[in-house]
């Protein structure tokens, strides 16, 4: 497996800052790792972040409730909130768009340049660049609205797993993945972050 100096250097450098800062995965803090940037929930519940600042990816706008889990794309950033809301900040998508006004969301990820998101109704929101037709929702996915339990961006791709184990991946046309388009009994996957080979993984 391939990775640049910058994604070397910023694997280190996250490795030691979780350690500096005491960062860990209890009480619903997270950390999320970007193409050049990471960020996390510290245990005193602020957002941290380190690595690339172009867009101003690391640095997290102001709110008045606390975030309960965080995510890192190509060059933006997203926390949600215990309010089942959503910020975003940073650059998604070419520009410097928010995210849509969303509610009761229970989870979020992000990829080169769009993010998706997963209501409690167990349906699947996207947006951001399109280019590839990552925020396409193919029929299938439409079909099953309100049946996700499970939502992942990995570069130009979307996933979503269905509460009776249909993996659904769409987006970029040139990655190997998309010789299929479904894979049925799975129980749980993991979505790589390179953007043409996707690494997916289900058990």
């Amino acid at each position: 497996c391939f990775m640049s100096k910058s994604r070397i250097f910023n694997l280190l450098l996250f490795l030691v800052l979780v350690t500096v800062l005491g960062i860990t995965r209890s009480h619903g803090q997270t950390i999320a790792a970007g193409s050049f940037h990471s960020i996390a929930i510290d245990q005193s519940g602020e957002i941290v972040g380190w690595g690339s600042n172009s867009f101003g990816q690391i640095y997290a706008p102001y709110s008045e409730f606390e975030a309960v889990a965080v995510a890192a794309g190509g060059s933006h950033s997203m926390a949600l909130l215990a309010n089942g809301s959503i910020i975003q900040w940073g650059r998604i998508g070419g520009d410097t768009e928010g995210v849509p006004e969303l509610n009761d969301v229970t989870a979020i990820s992000a990829g080169k340049s769009h993010s998706l998101a997963l209501i409690s109704d167990g349906t699947v929101v996207c947006w951001g660049k399109d280019n590839r037709n990552q925020c396409q929702l193919p029929m299938g996915v439409k079909r099953e609205q309100g049946n996700f339990k499970k939502i992942e961006a990995g570069g130009d791709l979307s996933l979503a797993l269905t509460n009776d184990g249909k993996l659904y991946f769409w987006g970029d046309p040139e990655s190997p993945a998309l010789s299929r388009s479904t894979f049925d009994g799975v129980e749980d996957f993991a979505a790589g972050a390179k953007t043409r080979f996707e690494s997916i993984f289900h058990i």
